[in-house]
């Protein structure tokens, strides 16, 4: 008997091992992220740490979702989410292109701006 054609295999635009070698580098990248700036201290005079596991997580997504979509790209595979990293400078589906507009920077705090992108203390 002839096995159907597996049609979802033709979906993957990478391979397996890409996958788990773009899951570890998401990781040290995420780890890295997390990580005070030379010098500066873990927690800060409030007793806010520098990091938490909410961040951990996103910083892996956001990293992960970099490298799928950059796999994408260089896959060009017709790519319709809204979700599309900013960095690469993607033009959706509906035209829009997906770097932010002037109005969404202006509500992103600076990188240099401590108090506004500290987290409070995790709470046991």
């Amino acid at each position: 008997m002839k096995r159907p054609p597996n049609r979802a295999a033709a979906c993957r635009f990478f391979s397996y091992g890409k996958a788990v070698l773009m899951a570890m580098e998401a990781y040290s990248a995420a780890a890295v992220l997390i990580e005070p700036p030379a010098g500066e201290a873990w927690f800060d005079e409030y007793g806010n740490a520098w990091a938490n596991e909410t961040l951990f997580a996103e910083c892996f997504i956001e990293e992960m979702c970099q490298r799928i979509n950059a796999a994408a790209v260089a896959a060009a595979v017709p790519y319709a989410s809204h979700s599309v990293y900013p960095g690469l400078g993607w033009e959706l589906a509906d035209g829009h292109n997906a770097e932010l507009s002037t109005s969404e920077n202006a509500q992103i705090a600076p990188p240099d701006n401590r108090p506004d992108n500290a987290l409070p203390a995790r709470v046991s």
